[in-house]
């Protein structure tokens, strides 16, 4: 009875861990889209307010309230790759943007998007970048991912739960189930 037990511990196990893996993945995935298209949406909405000056203390200041309002941090980028707004930091501070990917595809395609590791925020960050045809512009916005760790971790904490106390409850009742039956078996006559 107990390597019976043992190997199909092992195989729900193995077949749950696999599962969690497989799992994981998608929603992961599901997450980043979900999210790429709220911070695309929300680029869209923030676009209609850029106000249409060369002044980069008033477009920094823009970015800093607009990404105070909205949680995330707005990036208004020169066609050439030069920052001319920035939420976080003075725009005058920073590199040029144009070898960023989603930079470049935002150029090419309208719409680029990234997931990378910011260098002045010490964090991943999501990237979402909209071309402004009419203002030859780049805006870019980025999400901490953080917030998808979080939403992630969660999720696949009670799915952990759920998965492998399922089948040791199952398990449970099983031997319970299976002494029933022989204590019964063994007061027959």
């Amino acid at each position: 009875l107990w390597k019976i037990y043992l190997f199909y511990t092992i195989v729900v196990v193995a077949g749950i861990t696999l599962t969690g893996l497989f799992l994981g993945d998608k929603l992961r995935k599901r997450l980043k889209t979900h999210f790429k298209s709220e911070v695309l949406t929300l680029a869209k909405v923030v676009a209609k307010a850029v106000p249409n000056t060369e002044n980069v203390h008033a477009l920094d200041s823009f970015c800093r309230d607009y990404g105070k309002t909205a949680r995330v941090r707005i990036t208004l980028i020169e066609r050439d790759g030069k920052v001319i707004g920035d939420s976080e930091m003075e725009s005058a501070n920073l590199s040029n943007h144009l070898d960023r990917l989603e930079v470049q595809a935002a150029l090419a395609n309208g719409v680029g998007d990234a997931v990378r590791y910011s260098e002045t925020l010490q964090v991943d960050m999501l990237y979402v970048a909209l071309l402004l045809e009419a203002r030859r512009r780049i805006l870019r916005l980025a999400m901490p991912m953080t917030d998808v760790k979080s939403i992630e971790n969660q999720v696949m904490g009670f799915f952990a739960i759920t998965l492998y106390l399922t089948p040791l409850i199952t398990l449970i009742i099983s031997l319970m189930f299976f002494r029933y039956l022989r204590s019964d078996r063994d007061e027959s006559p």
